[in-house]
């Protein structure tokens, strides 16, 4: 189930029946917005600037599209210690270390900030049901509290329901 999640986020992202030469211009805009973000971090450094947690946010992001986990890390942490109580930031690194199977515990504890300072939002409380089913924990994973504002306004997206199926078939059926 868990493949089948992660294919249906990948179809999400990239569009389902995507061709390659669609891919390969993704991956050149990709590459293309982290020279620009370099840029201006670059500049902004240059410039004496106050240093912008979302410059290392964006560039982190597409790093970690662009399948550069370690440089994408570095940056998601850089934006966190500019801005620590930013939920964007703490939910993308905790959902990032979870789906990776990583820095667990320190994940859940970004992903429980991001949801207590957003709770309506529908990727963080996701992300936290996701987590707990990482984690093995599928009660909690299906439990109504935190699945609640899933699909509140344009925040719900097609894997928060894949990712809750996965949970229910393993409570309901045992099956992962």
């Amino acid at each position: 189930m868990y493949d089948a999640c992660r294919e249906l986020r990948l179809s999400y992202t990239f569009g389902i029946g995507m061709n390659a030469r669609l891919r390969a211009l993704t991956e050149a805009l990709l590459a293309e917005a982290v020279a620009a973000y370099d840029e201006a971090i670059r500049r902004t450094e240059a410039a004496n600037l106050p240093e912008k947690w979302t410059l290392f946010y964006d560039r982190g992001v597409a790093r970690e599209r662009s399948g550069q986990w370690e440089k994408a890390e570095a940056d998601l942490l850089k934006a966190l210690e500019l801005k620590p109580d930013q939920p964007m930031v703490l939910n993308y690194l905790g959902y990032s270390w979870v789906d990776q199977g990583s820095n667990l515990k320190q994940a859940m504890d970004y992903i429980r900030k991001a949801v207590k300072l957003k709770p309506d939002d529908g990727y963080y409380v996701d992300s936290l049901g996701w987590a707990y089913y990482r984690l093995g924990r599928f009660e909690d994973a299906v439990r109504g509290d935190h699945r609640r504002d899933m699909a509140v306004g344009d925040q719900a997206v097609p894997h928060d329901w894949c990712h809750w199926a996965a949970a229910v078939l393993v409570v309901k059926h045992g099956k992962q």
